[in-house]
């Protein structure tokens, strides 16, 4: 297949015009997560420091089953967590791989009009079985 090349070349050259324009939002999410991380950092240093100055550092009467504090706490860890845990690029690899099936998937008649169904079934079963 002389024309796989070109295929190739024409399938990059769409999925990076596709991405491209998303690179626009780098540095705004890479200064919202540098920002995120630091506030809830912040907030989640005070509100532990309480946490550990109301039940481990003090005798009091009062039982952590049933109260809030453990509640509070688990969720403003996951709040962190999602901050955290923020994408710098809009983009994951799968979703770059998904485009470029995508994209090729329109080329496989052309593949399929050079070779026969049975070089291709030959072929896989070569590769699958060695």
């Amino acid at each position: 297949l002389k024309y796989v090349p070109i295929i190739l070349v024409y399938a990059v050259g769409v999925v990076t015009m596709l991405i491209a324009p998303l690179s626009m939002f780098v540095v705004k999410l890479m200064k919202a997560k540098a920002k995120g991380i630091n506030l809830y950092g912040a907030l989640l240093v005070d509100h532990h420091q309480d946490f550990e100055k109301k039940w481990f550092r003090k005798n009091q009467e009062e039982t952590i089953l049933g109260n809030m504090d453990a509640s509070s706490l688990a969720d403003i860890n996951g709040g962190y967590e999602s901050v955290s845990g923020m994408q710098i690029f809009p983009m994951t690899k799968q979703k770059i791989l998904a485009l470029f099936v995508i994209v090729l998937v329109p080329f496989l008649p052309l593949y399929f009009t050079v070779h026969s169904i049975t070089d291709i079934m030959n072929k896989l079963s070569t590769f699958v079985f060695g």
